[in-house]
């Protein structure tokens, strides 16, 4: 039985990095078949790799926009990053359901049931496979990173995420667009929901996948820095007050006690100042740069996700100033002939009739 397509959505499929190759074309091709029994409009959008001689390049795409229906090639600046593009083809998307994958990807879950699922859940998926053992034991650390950073982070997450339009404008709203996209935000109002992986074996690290992965991390440590300067500016603090208490500590026992060995007062006095001033200068620094982080930092004002209420304030306010809602159709007096004797001529109010 032929399904009948939906014509109530419009799904945007975007793919980063594509090397453009017969194996990549093949397999946009049956993406694309997937997508036209499925749904009425669609759009995939892709950036090709960098790389290449531009000859090449140009006859490879051309190939692609006749072989591939509603497909649409984005040109990037030259060694724009892999996450960059990814959050690039997420703005220029004007789907409904946006899903963001990979080529290597498309044998471990089924595209259409993906995007229906996003859709009627109304919630983020993440499509979640099982990491290798190397992985699997570096992720508790990523795991603490990650919520340090306030992200959702587990190296079983594969790239291949969907996100309704509406949660991803809240993703894209956040001031590290990149690595939310990869990595949902820890936000209370932001449903996340994980999708086992059909195939369930690891994927082998390529150079191009090591080089993401590393820079994945740098951007998870740069994303925890608010965090971190908040615990250093704490620890310094206590580090300067030990420190005032220590030379204060030494003044004392230089003026009550006689047997003091020589240089001991001075050298105490030299490190303790010397402590404090050090703790004091990381204190300072610490909360100058939160300060310009939060300056920085895009209040996007979206920490209210609903509201429950019993106030009726629009009607309260009609009945209290008396004002009437519409106006009647106002007509001349209309002029009627009596029925008898007994009448005499007379008009009525407009709204009667003869």
């Amino acid at each position: 039985m032929t399904r009948a397509l939906r014509e109530d959505i419009f799904v945007s499929v975007c793919l980063a990095d594509v090397a453009l190759d017969v194996s990549s074309e093949t397999t946009l091709k049956r993406l694309a078949q997937k997508l036209g029994l499925a749904f009425r409009y669609w759009e995939i959008l892709l950036i090709a790799r960098d790389g290449g001689e531009e000859a090449e390049r140009k006859q490879a795409e051309d190939r692609l926009l006749a072989n591939v229906p509603n497909i649409r090639l984005l040109s990037t600046r030259h060694g724009t990053t892999f996450y960059r593009k990814r959050l690039l083809l997420a703005a220029e998307s004007i789907g409904d359901v946006v899903l963001l994958t990979s080529l290597e990807e498309q044998d471990c879950f089924e595209p259409v049931e993906m995007i229906e699922s996003a859709l009627r859940q109304d919630a983020i998926l993440v499509l979640r496979g099982r990491s290798g053992a190397f992985r699997y034991s570096l992720n508790p650390l990523l795991n603490s990173l990650g919520k340090t950073a306030g992200f959702h982070a587990d190296a079983r997450d594969m790239l291949t995420v969907a996100l309704p339009k509406t949660w991803l404008n809240r993703v894209m709203a956040d001031s590290d667009r990149q690595l939310a996209l990869r990595f949902p935000p820890m936000a209370a109002g932001i449903p996340v929901r994980w999708i086992p992986a059909r195939e369930q074996q690891p994927t082998p690290v390529t150079r191009h996948g090591l080089r993401r992965r590393l820079s994945l991390m740098q951007d998870l440590l740069i994303s925890a820095a608010p965090r971190v300067l908040t615990m250093m500016a704490l620890g310094a603090l206590l580090v300067a007050i030990s420190s005032v208490v220590y030379v204060i500590y030494a003044v004392i026992v230089w003026l009550t006690m006689s047997g003091i060995q020589p240089g001991w007062f001075s050298t105490s006095l030299i490190l303790g100042l010397s402590a404090a001033f050090m703790a004091g200068a990381t204190f300072v620094l610490s909360i100058g740069l939160q300060k310009v982080i939060r300056l920085l930092s895009v209040d996007a004002m979206d920490d209210v996700v609903g509201e429950r209420s019993v106030t009726d304030l629009f009607n309260r306010v009609l009945h209290e100033l008396n004002v009437e809602v519409g106006m009647e159709n106002e007509t001349a007096p209309v002029k009627i002939e009596p029925a008898d004797a007994a009448r005499s001529d007379g008009y009525v109010a407009a709204g009667m009739r003869k």
